[in-house]
């Protein structure tokens, strides 16, 4: 009787820690999602290219004109490869794509914390093969001003530029909300196997999950 006891006020104690710091979790969730979703919206808004990006956009456009291989990043020599990840270094300095950026960094940082105790250094953006396919669009975009010159109708390196980082913006946003979710379905699954392993420490009964109570199922001992 006194180990039934026990064991119920364990696992009422336990199921309140896990609420808690599950609704607190949301609640960080929540939050993020509202910066992120802020920081989206912020992106649509048009912007001028850096002098740089121009020129790199020239200079990719001169490499593009002069090969004859699949227009393809992997399949791209050295040279013109080391050019769009230029452009992408630069769509990586644009303040709202940082903001992004740093974000889905945070989240990945806590992702991992999950499985390591050893902190990693975050990737830059260039180097990120979650976002590999933004070169790609770096690619069509430059061969879509090539033929739109070649047919006398220009268009400006700041409309494709604008359409680049907000095409960007909505992949980090996306694969940050996905991250914060898994996160938060991997943190809930480590909460249940510690509360599992202190109740084998304190030789009481263990099960795979933990209960879903109601308030009613809880009594007095949900109000105290």
């Amino acid at each position: 009787m006194r180990s039934l006891f026990a064991n119920d006020i364990f696992r009422n104690e336990m199921y309140l820690a896990f609420t808690l710091e599950t609704q607190m979790r949301d609640e960080v969730r929540a939050e993020a999602k509202k910066q992120i979703d802020e920081l989206l919206r912020g992106a649509e808004t048009p912007t001028s290219a850096s002098k740089e990006i121009q020129n790199l956009y020239v200079k990719l456009i001169g490499q593009l004109t002069n090969y004859k291989g699949k227009k393809v990043y992997g399949y791209l020599p050295k040279n013109i490869k080391q050019t769009v990840d230029a452009v992408v270094a630069e769509l990586a300095k644009d303040e709202r794509i940082a903001e992004l950026y740093s974000e889905w960094n945070k989240a990945n940082r806590e992702k991992l914390s999950v499985y390591y105790d050893k902190k990693t250094p975050d990737v830059p953006l260039k180097e990120n093969k979650e976002f590999r396919d933004i070169k790609n669009v770096v690619i069509r975009s430059a061969i879509l001003i090539m033929k739109a010159e070649q047919q006398g109708q220009p268009i400006s390196v700041n409309s494709s530029v604008g359409n680049l980082i907000l095409q960007l913006a909505k992949a980090i946003a996306s694969d940050c909300h996905k991250r914060r979710a898994k996160l938060s379905a991997q943190m809930d699954s480590k909460l249940k196997s510690k509360i599992e392993q202190k109740k084998q420490a304190h030789g009481l009964k263990t099960d795979r999950s933990i209960p879903e109570y109601s308030e009613e199922e809880q009594g007095f001992e949900m109000r105290m």
